[in-house]
């Protein structure tokens, strides 16, 4: 997100890790790039807890927004190395 050209104009954006938005050091990125991305669709991947500063964003600037929660299909595994 810290690389996002916000001149140019995009049929469907993806900002992954959306959580970082409220990251203090980073987290200027993510609301550059959210709040500045020209496209059609934006698809948001991230924690559940940035849901609802997301949807106070959304009601801010008059976008629609809609909530699609997923199930991990395989439990994350760590490896033992």
């Amino acid at each position: 997100v810290e690389m996002l050209d916000s001149s140019q104009f995009y049929d469907v954006a993806v900002i992954d890790e959306i959580q970082l938005i409220q990251d203090t050091n980073r987290g200027w990125a993510w609301s550059r790039a959210l709040l500045s991305l020209c496209a059609n669709e934006i698809h948001l991947c991230g924690e559940e807890g940035s849901v609802d500063l997301i949807t106070e964003i959304c009601n801010h600037t008059g976008d629609e927004l809609f909530i699609h929660r997923y199930d991990r299909l395989n439990p994350l595994k760590s490896s033992n190395e």
